[in-house]
C-alpha cells in the first residue's frame, strides 16, 4: 500500500490542534459558566466540578496525543482518534446529567411523606387539649348494682374527659384517642382507651372524649400527682400520631403540653 504523503500527516497534526483547541475553549467555557452562576446546593462545589473537567481535558490530551505520536503518518488517523474520543467524552457526559437527573427526582410517595409530615407539624400547632378531667361516676339510683356511692371500694372508677380544641383552619377528624397515666411510683398505665372512632372537630371548636377507667384502691392525693400521656390520631394527613403530655409525665419531647389534671367529685 502506498504510504502516506507529507500531506496527510500534516492534516492529520493539523485536525489534531483544532481538536485539543477546542477541548481547551470547551473547559475554559465551562469553568467561566461555573464561576459566574449562583451555587445550586448549600455547598458550592462548581470549583471541584471544574478541577474534575480540567483533569478530564488533560487526560484527553495526553491520550491522544500519545496515540497521534504513533499513528500520525497513518491516513485519517485523527479523525479517527478524535471521533473516538469525542465519542467517549459525549457518552460519558450524557451518563453524568443522566444520574444527576435521577437524583434530584423526588418520587411520588416522597412527596406524600414529606407533605404528611408538613401537614401534622401545622396540626401541631393549633390542635390542643384544653382540659383533662377525672371524676367519679355518678352513682345511677335505678342500678341496684351501682355501689359507686360507697366510700370504699375493691377498684374505684373514674370517668375522665379529655377537651381537644381545634384552632386549625379546617376540621379535623379524629380517628383515636388514648390516655396513659404515669403513677409516681413508677410504671405506667393506660385508660380508657376507646377503641377506633371517627370525631369531626370543626375550626374553633372543641369536642370532650370521655373515656372510662378502673384504679384498684385509687386515692386522690396520690392521683393528683401523676403524670398524663394522650395520644391522637388524624384521619388526615393520614394516620397522622400527636402527643400531648403534663410536665411530669416521662418521654414527652415533641409533645404539646397539657395543663395539670383536675380531679373533681362525683359527676
Amino acid at each position: 500500500m502506498e504510504p502516506p504523503s507529507p500531506d496527510h500527516r500534516r492534516r492529520n497534526l493539523r485536525i489534531h490542534g483544532v481538536a485539543l483547541g477546542l477541548v481547551a475553549l470547551a473547559w475554559v467555557a465551562l469553568a467561566l459558566a461555573l464561576g459566574r452562576g449562583p451555587p445550586e446546593r448549600a455547598i458550592d462545589l462548581s470549583g471541584l466540578v471544574a478541577i474534575f473537567w480540567g483533569l478530564v481535558a488533560l487526560g484527553y490530551v495526553a491520550l491522544t496525543s500519545t496515540a497521534m505520536a504513533a499513528l500520525y503518518r497513518r491516513r485519517g488517523a485523527a479523525l479517527i482518534i478524535h471521533g473516538i474520543g469525542f465519542g467517549l467524552v459525549a457518552g460519558l457526559t450524557s451518563i453524568g446529567a443522566w444520574i444527576e437527573r435521577e437524583g434530584e427526582v423526588v418520587h411520588p410517595a416522597e412527596i406524600a411523606r414529606a407533605a404528611g409530615e408538613g401537614a401534622a407539624l401545622r396540626v401541631r400547632g393549633c390542635l390542643s387539649v384544653d382540659a383533662l378531667r377525672l371524676a367519679e361516676p355518678a352513682a345511677d339510683p335505678l342500678d341496684p348494682s351501682d355501689t359507686s356511692d360507697t366510700n370504699e371500694t375493691s377498684e374505684s372508677r373514674l370517668t375522665i374527659d379529655l377537651v381537644l380544641t381545634n384552632a386549625c383552619a379546617g376540621a379535623l377528624v379524629i380517628t383515636d384517642v388514648d390516655l396513659i397515666g404515669f403513677p409516681p411510683s413508677g410504671g405506667n398505665r393506660i385508660l380508657g382507651a376507646p377503641g377506633r372512632i371517627t370525631e369531626t372537630i370543626p375550626p374553633a371548636g372543641a369536642r370532650t372524649f370521655t373515656l372510662r377507667a378502673e384504679l384498684p384502691g385509687r386515692d386522690d392525693g396520690e392521683l393528683r400527682r401523676w403524670g398524663w400521656r394522650s395520644n391522637v390520631t388524624l384521619a388526615d394527613p393520614e394516620a397522622a400520631l400527636l402527643c400531648f403530655a403534663t410536665a411530669d409525665a416521662p418521654a414527652t419531647a415533641g409533645c404539646r403540653p397539657i395543663e395539670a389534671a383536675r380531679i373533681g367529685g362525683r359527676r
